[in-house]
């Protein structure tokens, strides 16, 4: 299909909004978005270089170059087109980028592997989303990953839910160093 596309104009516009969000920031329209600026403002250094896994609409990678990314790529199953000197995009299939400092999967690998976004049929899609997260890092670098937390679950095909059991395989050879909502 026709990559999803954002022109020059809307990029900036969206920049700007979330430079403004992160001055004022009580209008977030979620507590999660808030949780999320809270943790890139935390962990983000400034010409930092960011990936981010997932996105419907380019609100993160605008959130991260307002925070002070130098570069930000998008890995997503299907096209996108950002005219943007500091923003790139690729597939999932074509990623292999590496070192980058800051990785960030906000409501994306709880989806992996069950075909919603275009993505293939896998039971292990969000294990082996997280691989791809690790190899994606430089050696030190950070994870913010927003996940749904209860009992083990699996709502056919829209998301997991993740508990006792599936959990602990998520974060399996990382370090946990921090735990919002």
């Amino acid at each position: 299909g026709e990559p999803i596309a954002y022109s020059a104009e809307e990029l900036g516009s969206l920049i700007e909004e979330m430079k403004a969000l992160l001055r004022e920031p009580h209008g977030w329209r979620a507590e999660s978005e808030r949780w999320l600026s809270e943790a890139i403002r935390s962990e983000l250094t400034h010409g930092s270089r960011a990936v981010v896994f997932g996105s419907v609409e380019p609100w993160v990678e605008c959130l991260l170059l307002a925070s002070g990314a130098s570069h930000v790529t998008v890995v997503e199953y299907h096209a996108r087109e950002y005219p943007h000197p500091q923003l790139s995009t690729t597939t999932v299939s074509q990623f292999t980028a590496r070192h980058f400092d800051l990785a960030i999967a906000h409501a994306a690998f709880d989806h992996d592997g069950l075909g919603r976004y275009g993505d293939p049929l896998r039971p292990d899609g969000d294990l082996l989303a997280m691989r791809t997260a690790w190899r994606a890092l430089r050696p030190g670098g950070k994870l913010l990953i927003s996940l749904p937390v209860g009992p083990d679950l699996l709502v056919w095909n829209l998301h997991r839910r993740y508990g006792r059991r599936r959990l602990p395989r998520m974060l399996a050879g990382w370090e946990e160093v921090g735990r919002v909502g």
